[in-house]
Formats: C-alpha cells, structure tokens, sequence
C-alpha cells in the first residue's frame, strides 16, 4: 500500500509549505516544510533528490536558544539525518518522511507532516518514430527507452498488432513479423512510482518491399497548380532509387523526373501516378488519382 500524508491537529499547508503546530498551556510554535515538489498525479509531494526544508515558527514566546532535528520515516529516524535540511535518496521512494523539532527551553518535542517519496514524473523526450517492416523478415526490435526521459522507469505495451512484448525494465520492444500483413497503433508506457506517460507510434507490416504514396493531395485528388510528392514507404532497409516517373493515365510523362511535380493544367480530368525504380528491390506504382 502506497503511504499517504499524515495528518496532525493543526498541521496547515499552503503552496509548496506544510507545517504542524504544537500547544501547550504556556508554549506553542509551528513546523513547517518547504521544498515539496507539486506532483500533477499526487499533490505535494517529497521528491528524490530535492532538498527539503524543515523550519519551526510562531513561537508563543521568546525563540528558543537552539532547535535540534530529526528526519524520520516508517521504520522511525532516518540514520544521519540530524539537520533542518534533508534530500529523500533512492532508498526513500514510496516511504514517508517528516522531521521532528526538538527547541531547548520550555517548548515541547513537535513532529512536522510526513509526505509521501517519490520519483520525478517520467516525461515524453523525443517522440517515437513509426515502423515499417516486411511480412516474414523476422522479429524487429524497437528501443522504445530513447522516447522517454526519467529515473527508475517500467515499461508496458498496449496494441491491437499480434506479436508484440516489450522488456519491461529496459524498454526493448518486439514485434513479431510472421503475423501477415497488419497496421496498427501501439501505445507505450513509462513509469514510476511518480507518475506515466504514454505516447504512440504506428507499426505497419507490409507484404512489398516498398510503396509509393503521393503527398500533398487535396481530399484525394491532385489540383492543378498544386505541388505533389513521391513519398517511399520503406519494408526493408532503405534502397537506393535509380529512377522517379510521373505517369498521366499510366503513361510516363515527358521530363519529370524528380520527387515532386507541379500538377500542368494539361492534366485536368485525367489521373495522375508516380513510379519508383530501386535499384535492389525493382519499381512499384503509386495509386491512381483525379486531377482537378
């Protein structure tokens, strides 16, 4: 069971401070510690490898010569942690620690509010690139790790596509190829104990070794005046192209050559294609589309 902050009579906190009040017929003061982290899942929250902050105030009467300090947490004082200021290590997450305040002179023993130890969230790093392989060209690993950014990370897998794993501690995906062809989205996520974050990336098996997409295309047609692109989706590493064609009802159309074409007026009510040549992995066509 995850612990939760522990309340006291008369313990109050505000922003990123907490504190607990001690009373007594002659002598009361407050505790107080800055320094929590506001955790989006958690509230306030004792973050590792953040310094915090204990301080006693309010004194009922005149400030004690001297204030000793104790960190605690479950098991009772933390080994070595005698000062006001105290960072939760590694060795703390998902435990609770407090101080407790010890003022010379007529002021009673007072114990702050404990707050639960956590890991910063994980965040999102650099999104994580699509992949497209070939049906049968065996298991491919995805090092879905390189997307994220944070300490103590657990990884899981969500996704319709059969053959999926992924190695929870570290990260390294699987996907199985030997399925047939199939596209899907897969969802990853990263956690700790403050926190996941998902992101998605789309895995799509294919039964060529590449295809022929045509970008910048209105609702599916190419407008005349408009810029169109060949754009290769690769099912096995990349091949070298040795030649593009721009095809007007399937016929190759006369010097244009490169990766892009602007739609000629001479084109309208007929359909438009490209052909990409490889080298290694011979020429596929693209779709058919309108022109207008």
């Amino acid at each position: 069971m995850e612990p939760s902050n522990r309340f006291q009579a008369g313990r109050f906190h505000a922003g990123r401070f907490s504190g607990s009040v001690a009373e007594t017929d002659q002598a009361s003061y407050s505790v107080f510690i800055s320094g929590l982290s506001d955790n989006p899942t958690y509230g306030p929250t004792a973050e590792i490898g953040v310094q915090l902050v204990a301080s006693a105030q309010g004194f009922s009467g005149a400030a004690p010569a001297t204030i000793a300090w104790q960190w605690r947490n479950s098991q009772g004082d933390i080994p070595g942690a005698t000062d006001a200021t105290y960072v939760p290590g590694v060795q703390d997450d998902l435990d609770a620690v407090y101080p407790v305040a010890f003022p010379s002179d007529t002021y009673p023993t007072m114990a702050g509010a404990a707050y639960a130890v956590r890991f910063a969230p994980p965040t999102i790093q650099t999104p994580l690139d699509d992949l497209n392989v070939l049906a049968g060209s065996g298991d491919v690993n995805v090092a879905t790790d390189s997307g994220f950014a944070g300490e103590n990370l657990t990884y899981a897998l969500a996704g319709d596509l059969s053959g999926l794993q992924i190695v929870a501690n570290s990260g390294l995906a699987t996907v199985a190829t030997n399925g047939g062809v199939q596209s899907g989205s897969v969802s990853v996520s990263a956690s700790n104990s403050g926190g996941t974050v998902t992101q998605d990336f789309v895995v799509t098996i294919g039964d060529e070794p590449f295809n022929v997409d045509i970008g910048g295309l209105q609702n599916g047609i190419a407008t005349i005046g408009s810029t169109v692109t060949a754009e290769v989706v690769w099912f096995v590493p990349e091949d070298e192209i040795a030649r593009i064609r721009w095809r007007r009802n399937g016929k190759v159309i006369s010097g244009e050559r490169d990766p892009s074409y602007v739609v000629d007026p001479s084109m309208a009510g007929n359909v438009l294609s490209c052909t990409v040549t490889t080298v290694n992995n011979g020429a596929k066509t693209s779709d058919t589309f309108p022109v207008s």
